[in-house]
């Protein structure tokens, strides 16, 4: 059983309460690294045209801000152990070669995974958009039949659907990042596979955490608020993600011990 939403806030204040200034100087990079993002796009915009913006926005991301926030990331779980690192180690996944290597190879496999998923699961919203399209129509010289709005209407909803579904289906891969900073020699793909197998008895329980840290998730949308609400959610988190860990591994434990099965601790 894991500790409520309650019980894992007051432990993220307890522990930010003595490290405050500190955690929030090791969020500046991030949040400063998504609003050059964002202005990048815009200048893009006014440049070039939508695809060469979000091409580079892809790519900026990709390549600097997702290994930032793995850094970012493993400084707070560093803090949660009692260790306070100087800011700048949210650096840590360029300080070298191997290491950014490492941080790229999980970053691609896992977007991989989600671009995937996400056009599967889209497809029947993709293939009603189709029809309800009239440049189809004329590619083969049909009359455009009366019920396309219709098809419209549905493929719009299909696409929500899909949204939703999409978030329901890969929640299993939320405690990947966790699992991939926390061991330097887990695989990418081990991490993905270990979120998956722990995932599935706290699942329910993350998405009890979000709708409990939901104020801080809607401040975080404003932006600005981001450089006070960024520790607490990743501490948040990195509490969660820890007693995840602890109950699969006290799990697996008692499995060996009663029934002589061996498991995979971490």
């Amino acid at each position: 059983m894991l500790p409520s939403v309650g019980k894992m806030k007051s432990t993220a204040r307890e522990v930010l309460s003595k490290n405050h200034f500190v955690g929030i100087i090791a969020s500046v990079p991030f949040v400063f690294s998504m609003a050059i993002l964002f202005l990048v796009f815009d200048v893009l915009l006014m440049v070039t045209n939508t695809s060469v913006a979000l091409t580079a926005n892809v790519i900026i991301l990709c390549f600097l801000i997702l290994p930032l926030l793995l850094g970012t990331f493993r400084f707070f779980y560093r803090l949660l152990d009692g260790v306070c690192d100087n800011p700048s180690s949210v650096f840590y996944y360029f300080s070298e070669k191997s290491l950014y290597g490492k941080s790229l190879k999980f970053v691609f496999r896992l977007i991989l995974r989600l671009l995937l998923s996400y056009l599967l699961l889209s497809l029947p919203a993709i293939i009603v958009g189709a029809f309800a399209s009239t440049d189809i129509y004329e590619l083969f010289g049909m009359a455009i039949p009366l019920w396309t709005p219709l098809l419209s209407t549905i493929s719009e909803l299909l696409f929500v659907l899909s949204f939703i579904v999409f978030i329901v289906v890969n929640l299993k891969y939320y405690l990947a990042p966790y699992l991939f900073i926390v061991d330097n020699t887990m695989t990418p793909i081990k991490a993905m596979r270990m979120s998956i197998i722990i995932s599935r008895r706290t699942q329910i329980d993350f998405i009890y955490l979000f709708f409990g840290m939901i104020v801080y998730v809607l401040l975080s949308l404003l932006y600005l608020p981001l450089i006070f609400t960024l520790p607490f959610l990743t501490m948040v988190y990195m509490i969660h993600s820890k007693c995840a860990v602890i109950q699969y591994n006290n799990t697996i434990e008692t499995l060996n011990e009663n029934k002589n099965i061996t498991g995979e601790t971490l």
